[in-house]
């Protein structure tokens, strides 16, 4: 390589200089020899070398990798119906001492026929337990109404919307169950006695049910404590068929509107319509002689009083 020009002016001083040279090879080993003319001669140096660093390239790997097929099942879809409907339950029973309230003692009522109207519409009938159910329902408002029975005295008593009509307007809401429940009671009492059964003794009395016939599936059974006069007694039931039933009893009475009456040496049972609220009757028939006794007192004061407007 030689330059063009030398990097020393003749005025220069013998310090370290430094020369930049372009356009060589890398990897290349170059030899160079420095060569001075000054007015003393022209001496040339020694022959020096060095070599050219290998340029560094930089590549670039791109890999590719196939897409694998997934093994794993894929969850399966919810229909969005199911995530968004709600249902209607409730229960039909006989309310026998008119607390609207379902008490133990007090018996349910198969076979009341129950509709539904609204966002859907349908119609069920209550089972051996009272009970029927609408599922499925959409959110919205529903009527619910059941029908009470014709030929048994009954009357409708209590429902949950507190108008004892038997109609029931519901709010369904997704996810939840409403309820719609209905209470009746029947317009007599029974009243009987019944031998060789100790007092405290529970006795059976099967009513027949809407169809009327007992040993079927809509029978129903109402309880009744023997008291310790022999006693028991039945308040707000229906008509129908009855039997008494205990160990050694089995007696079936036909009950119409009017009552009906049966009497044997081990058993006597009277069905009427009452003479005087269900509640407390008892004691309002003792409290009629006391009431009668009364009258002659009364009488009396109402004479002395006049006696006394008199003088």
């Amino acid at each position: 390589v030689t330059p063009s020009q030398s990097p020393l002016s003749p005025s220069s001083s013998n310090a370290p200089i430094s020369y930049n040279l372009t356009g060589l090879t890398g990897g290349t080993t170059y030899y160079f020899r420095v060569s001075l003319s000054n007015t003393n001669g022209s001496p040339s140096g020694v022959i020096r070398s060095f070599t050219t660093p290998v340029a560094t390239t930089t590549t670039t790997t791109t890999t590719t990798v196939a897409p694998q097929s997934s093994t794993t099942t894929p969850a399966p879809v919810v229909p969005v119906s199911n995530n968004s409907v709600g249902a209607i339950n409730g229960t039909v029973w006989i309310d026998t001492d008119g607390d609207d309230i379902k008490d133990a003692a007090e018996v349910w009522i198969p076979g009341i026929s129950v509709t539904l109207s609204g966002g859907s519409s349908g119609t069920t009938t209550t089972s051996s337990t009272g009970e029927f159910s609408f599922s499925s329902l959409t959110a919205g408002t529903y009527t619910v109404k059941a029908t009470l029975p014709s030929g048994l005295n009954l009357t409708m008593s209590w429902d949950s919307q507190g108008v004892a009509d038997w109609e029931v307007s519901v709010v369904v809401v997704a996810n939840q169950t409403a309820r719609a429940d209905f209470a009746a009671k029947g317009n007599l009492e029974a009243v009987g006695s019944i031998k060789s059964v100790q007092p405290g003794t529970n006795i059976d009395i099967d009513w027949s049910g809407v169809d009327k016939n007992l040993d079927t599936p809509d029978d129903v059974t109402f309880t009744s404590k023997v008291q310790s006069d022999q006693t028991f007694s039945l308040q707000n039931i229906p008509s129908g068929k009855y039997r008494v039933r205990t160990q050694s009893l089995r007696t079936v009475v036909s009950v119409g509107a009017a009552g009906a009456t049966y009497e044997n040496s081990a058993l006597t049972f009277v069905v009427r319509v009452p003479t005087l609220p269900a509640t407390g009757s008892s004691s309002q028939s003792n409290m009629i002689p006391w009431a009668l006794a009364m009258i002659p007192a009364g009488a009396m004061l109402l004479l002395a009083s006049r006696r006394r407007r008199t003088r």
